[in-house]
């Protein structure tokens, strides 16, 4: 593993991944570059370790056939690896794709505590961009002054071009949990703070008071007004009987978008520990309204909100779902799943090509030993769809592996095909990377992987914890995975490529 400080001009030559007209040799490790001293990103690529001092070149992807894949004839089996790369040490929460292809990841980098926003870009071929930050990585530390660890959450692409990331900033030392306050940034196509944007290059909001936690869920770019802005979700911890799921609207120079709920804030008292984690966008006539997935937490038990769905203005849209009962707490207009013996939570949302919202999480009964992954959908009316899944009546599918399952992220491919991220448990006690495909019928797809199912184990060779946070799809229709895969001398972000 690459240590920091180094040169990454002289980390290896480190092939992009073979061309795959014989099934690929995989893509060089760069570990036969000169060694850098002490080099600042050069992960070495899944099939072999950076140059001995720290080789500062990126391996790029590892040819499971290349970026092509294949046997130059037959195409790559449904389910199978097309190709790793180990990027950088550090933690990846969620990716984009640009218009030029190019991988751009959000995370935040060593040390831990006190880490950086980070973010990474990587070129089609493979390998860190050189044109982006410094070795392909820019950094920012103390939005909001604290020297604990800040991060990027979500990541996005604006319709300017530039890199916009949603995450959270220390701002205290001490404090109740880990102080923190919603922090959005900023980037320009080089990986330089935009100062165009609230003057500084990131917005920071201090929604809970000073040494509380405001920790950012969701984002996603939307039109408003006729001009695209930011919606950033999550939740606000004020005391043990108060944390608060938060929504927000940002206009492009980074000033709240006060058209939304008067100050450009929501702020929902739902349940002691209520929190959005996605938010979808839809068109509802001229307007644009909001679905907001997440869980409300209580001293018993959590239970999945997948609806609230509010208006273009912040107001609560009254007729959506139901009523749903959070420790003896009604909850309106909403559409839960969970029980008083349970504790589930949505982690991400898609919208199907019907309109339907597709959810992903996890949950774990009070008798249970594991956690299981869950994939849900009801309409945009809040209504279950009860012809989802494999059980009749239900409007879910169960992922139980017999051990830990946790599903963190969702992308609907062009055939309507549903793909679902995250780890699963293996027998040793670690976690792989999990990949899961249902049909559009909410069935698995036994033509994907085995039975429907993908895992990958020890990516980055430290024979840990291996698990996917994000996926995406490329333009060559591949599912582009972005995780975390534990080094030997720590976690590493990873990017998998699994042919469809």
């Amino acid at each position: 593993m690459a240590a920091s400080g180094g040169t990454p001009a002289t980390g290896g030559t480190a092939g992009g991944g073979g061309t795959g007209a014989t099934g690929g040799t995989a893509g060089a490790s760069g570990a036969s570059g000169s060694s850098g001293a002490a080099g600042t990103v050069g992960a070495g690529g899944a099939s072999g370790s950076a140059g001995a001092a720290g080789s500062a070149g990126a391996a790029g992807f590892s040819g499971m056939g290349g970026s092509s894949g294949g046997d130059g004839g037959t195409p790559p089996a449904p389910g199978t690896l097309a190709s790793v790369m180990v990027v950088a040490p550090g933690f990846a929460s969620d990716l984009t794709i640009d218009s030029s292809d190019r991988i751009v990841i959000g995370g935040c980098a060593p040390p831990f505590p006190g880490s950086p926003a980070t973010v990474w870009r990587i070129t089609p071929t493979g390998l860190l961009d050189s044109g982006f930050g410094t070795f392909g990585m820019t950094t920012h530390k103390g939005a909001a002054g604290g020297a604990g660890d800040d991060c990027v959450i979500r990541i996005d692409i604006d319709d300017q071009g530039r890199i916009v990331a949603g995450g959270h900033a220390s701002s205290a030392n001490s404090g109740v949990l880990t102080p923190q306050d919603y922090a959005v940034w900023r980037f320009d196509q080089n990986g330089a703070l935009d100062t165009s944007f609230n003057t500084t290059g990131f917005f920071t909001d201090d929604r809970a008071g000073a040494g509380h936690q405001d920790a950012t869920g969701g984002m996603a770019l939307v039109t408003l007004g006729g001009q695209q802005r930011i919606m950033l979700t999550g939740w606000s911890f004020f005391s043990n009987t108060r944390n608060d799921a938060v929504s927000m609207v940002l206009s492009s120079d980074g000033s709240l978008y006060t058209p939304y709920d008067g100050d450009g804030v929501r702020e929902d008292t739902l349940a002691p520990g209520a929190a959005w984690y996605s938010v979808n966008p839809f068109p509802d006539g001229a307007n644009t309204d909001f679905i907001f997935c997440g869980g409300q937490a209580s001293a018993g038990f959590r239970n999945i909100t997948f609806a609230r769905r509010h208006e273009e203005d912040g107001a609560l849209d009254a007729t959506f779902g139901g009523a749903c009962t959070v420790d003896g707490r009604n909850i309106p207009s909403s559409v839960c799943h969970g029980t008083s013996t349970e504790q589930s939570t949505c982690f991400d949302s898609a919208l199907d090509a019907a309109g339907n919202v597709v959810a992903v999480g996890s949950s774990i009964t009070f008798a249970s030993t594991f956690i299981d992954g869950f994939v849900y959908r009801f309409s945009t009316a809040g209504t279950p769809d009860t012809t989802f899944g494999a059980n009749p009546g239900e409007w879910w599918n169960q992922h139980d592996s017999g051990r830990e399952d946790r599903l963190d992220g969702i992308v609907i491919d062009a055939q309507g095909r549903i793909v679902v991220v995250g780890a699963q448990q293996n027998t040793s006690g670690d976690t792989d990377l999990l990949v899961i495909r249902y049909l559009p019928d909410g069935s698995l797809d036994a033509a994907f992987g085995s039975g429907g199912v993908f895992t990958h184990h020890d990516a980055a060779g430290g024979d840990g914890n291996d698990r996917g946070a994000k996926v995406v799809i490329d333009r060559d229709g591949r599912y582009v995975v972005v995780g975390t895969s534990a080094g030997v001398s720590g976690g590493n972000v990873v990017v998998w490529k699994i042919n469809p």
